[in-house]
């Protein structure tokens, strides 16, 4: 119980508060300081990349008091390559599989929430959708929550876990829904190649695909179960091809 404690207690402190506030307070106040005259995603980049410095010397911190701390391993070329393909997959699946859901209301205020980054320069639209969400979620969900959550837990019940707090941290429901789905597909992916660059890889190679396909083609999203299955069965088959990689190898975790 102490443990689950110690475990809630760092996720509400560090990530849900702690980062947050820490981040917006040195943020709000370099811009006040400086008298800088930026826009909303200039501010958002600012605080994503103050984030990522604080949260680097969290995990550091806690990898020397963790007994299984981050994964860090080299990842193989050929597994890194599979994620581009597996990316593209599940996103297709996300966009056939979602619209069936009666969840057009929340998918529209989603829409309008991200026009202002997937409308602004294509190199801030790339840092901020595709670069700063894989480092920074991947380090805390993968990096550092799961390890806490394995102190206590299975690593099945850890991966569901870490997964479902992804979603929760997006703080929509429309995204919780494919969000969770993704994270358990990190989570996997994490654990049998012991190697957060896999995950981080496939987080941004999803996002980027997402970011080019919204600014560079006229794409409207249609539901179908066909489509949504073959799609399904398609990134299965990448996991699996995945999964047989490092089967028999030292990255794989039982």
């Amino acid at each position: 119980m102490k443990t689950w404690f110690k475990i809630i207690g760092l996720i509400i402190l560090f990530v849900l508060v702690g980062l947050q506030l820490v981040s917006g307070i040195i943020v709000i106040t370099f811009i006040e300081l400086l008298n800088l005259n930026v826009t909303q995603v200039e501010e958002d980049l600012m605080f994503d990349f103050v984030t990522f410095l604080c949260i680097i010397p969290l995990v550091l911190w806690r990898k020397r008091r963790l007994e299984e701390p981050i994964y860090l391993e080299k990842p193989k070329l050929s597994v890194i390559l599979l994620t581009i393909p597996l990316a593209i997959s599940l996103n297709f699946f996300d966009i056939f599989f979602m619209e069936l859901l009666p969840l057009a209301e929340e998918g529209k205020e989603l829409e309008e929430l991200f026009a202002p980054y997937f409308e602004a320069p294509l190199w801030q639209s790339i840092l901020f959708i595709a670069v700063f969400a894989a480092l920074n979620e991947e380090l805390l969900l993968r990096g550092l929550i799961y390890h806490e959550l394995r102190r206590k837990t299975s690593v099945m019940v850890a991966v569901v876990i870490q997964a479902i707090l992804f979603g929760i941290l997006h703080m929509n429901l429309y995204q919780f829904i494919y969000t969770s789905i993704s994270g358990i597909i990190l989570g996997l992916l994490y654990v049998w190649t012991r190697s957060i660059w896999v995950a981080m890889s496939l987080h941004f190679v999803n996002n980027f695909f997402s970011l080019m396909m919204d600014r560079y083609t006229e794409y409207q999203p249609v539901g179908s179960v066909l489509y949504a299955s073959i799609c399904l069965i398609i990134s299965l088959g990448f996991i699996f091809w995945i999964y047989r990689l490092q089967k028999g190898a030292k990255g794989v975790s039982s």
